[in-house]
């Protein structure tokens, strides 16, 4: 069943309300639904997989064709391999570390992205764990979803717009997952399905941002394939490099920030009305793509000055920051300063 035609509804309804339902049946239902979806359990037998990936311009059309292999034999032990037009990038995960080809920046974060659908597409237990869930289910045409959003509870606010934070659509009654809703505006949609190894797994994707397809792609193999650890040694061509965020202070990193990306934020009539100013905090995961992976609220004078901040800054993007000349991805903090008298 192919469900992208629904993007435009699953972006029209982040405007609706959510409401609460019992945090342990809901945390429970993440957990068995990453288990459903995740190819990098450490029970399952090694696999190779193999996906095309098309990359699409501001007018739709084709710019770019692709290709993304893995091949799988231990929550540690993998390898990944990003061809494009334009570059060749192979990296490596075992047991002594994280290695990628010499002189090349990591996957590329499109390729990397259909990557993930396909591996684990849900959140880590530990942001599970960690975090306030909320759901709803919502009749998508012909199409009826369970969507789960992960985000955090917000000081003075029993319900915030669903859709403020990431959020998961599954099919009704079960946990394959099927719509998924990121920060930067992006739907990704999985219209075709299969299984592998008892989990269900995406066959055709699409990413949508703003009502147009960036991203489609297909996995053309996926596979038993016999793998040992002598498969995952790193040969000439690779260097050791670091896998962990880079912690970098705010201040530095806000000199990359983009600014046609740089959706302002508005000062809520609310908070105005009552005289409420101040900071917004956030700590964020920047990827080495410049794009925003994680955001949490660390402080914030009030909630609808809270929620006006995640709205806005949910769509930015960074130039990606360099270390000893390699993009990397950082652990840094973002602010945002309402003062009366300032929209």
């Amino acid at each position: 069943m192919r469900i992208g035609i629904f993007v435009a509804t699953l972006q029209a309804l982040v405007l609706a309300r959510s409401y609460a339902e019992d945090p342990a049946a809901l945390a429970e239902r993440m957990r068995e639904a990453t288990k459903l979806t995740s190819l990098d359990m450490a029970n399952l037998q090694p696999w190779y997989l193999k996906m095309e990936v098309q990359t699409f311009d501001d007018k739709g059309q084709l710019s770019e064709q692709s290709t993304v292999e893995e091949w799988w034999a231990g929550p540690m032990l993998n390898r990944e391999v990003y061809t494009s037009p334009r570059h060749t990038t192979t990296e490596i995960h075992n047991a002594e570390g994280y290695y990628r080809t010499a002189g090349e920046g990591p996957g590329a974060y499109q390729l990397d992205l259909m990557r993930q659908q396909v591996v684990h597409p849900l959140p880590s237990k530990d942001e599970i764990d960690s975090g306030e869930l909320e759901e709803r289910t919502e009749d998508l045409g012909k199409v009826k979803l369970d969507c789960l959003m992960l985000g955090q509870q917000i000081r003075g606010v029993a319900f915030f717009p669903f859709g403020l934070f990431p959020m998961y659509c599954m099919d009704h009654g079960n946990n394959s997952l099927r719509l998924s809703y990121d920060f930067a505006n992006l739907v990704i949609a999985r219209n075709s399905m299969g299984s592998f190894l008892g989990k269900s797994v995406p066959l055709e994707i699409d990413v949508n941002v703003g009502g147009k397809t960036i991203l489609s792609a297909k996995v053309v193999t996926l596979k038993t394939v016999p793998l040992t650890s002598m498969d995952f040694v790193p040969g000439t061509g690779l260097e050791k490099l670091e896998n962990e965020p880079a912690k970098v202070v705010g201040a530095v990193i806000g000199g990359n920030l983009l600014k046609e990306t740089k959706v302002q934020p508005v000062y809520p009539e609310s908070a105005r009305e009552r005289g409420v100013s101040g900071t917004v905090v956030m700590r964020a995961i920047i990827g080495s793509d410049g794009h925003i992976r994680r955001l949490k609220l660390l402080s914030y004078p009030d909630a609808d000055l809270a929620i006006s901040a995640l709205q806005a800054v949910r769509y930015w993007t960074y130039k990606p920051y360099t270390l000893n000349g390699e993009p990397t991805s950082v652990d840094t903090t973002i602010t945002v300063n309402y003062a009366i008298g300032r929209r």
